[in-house]
């Protein structure tokens, strides 16, 4: 099973991904950010 979940400030624009899985190394495929598009997690 794995949690995840995407934050952004209104204010500054900041983007965050996090995630939490039971599978090694999940932060390296799970999160997407790119800088004026967005943020997700598959």
């Amino acid at each position: 099973m794995t949690f995840s979940i995407v934050a952004v400030d209104p204010e500054t624009g900041d983007l965050g991904v996090g995630a939490a899985s039971k599978f090694i190394a999940a932060g390296s495929v799970v999160p997407w950010v790119k800088t004026g598009v967005g943020a997700v997690a598959t």
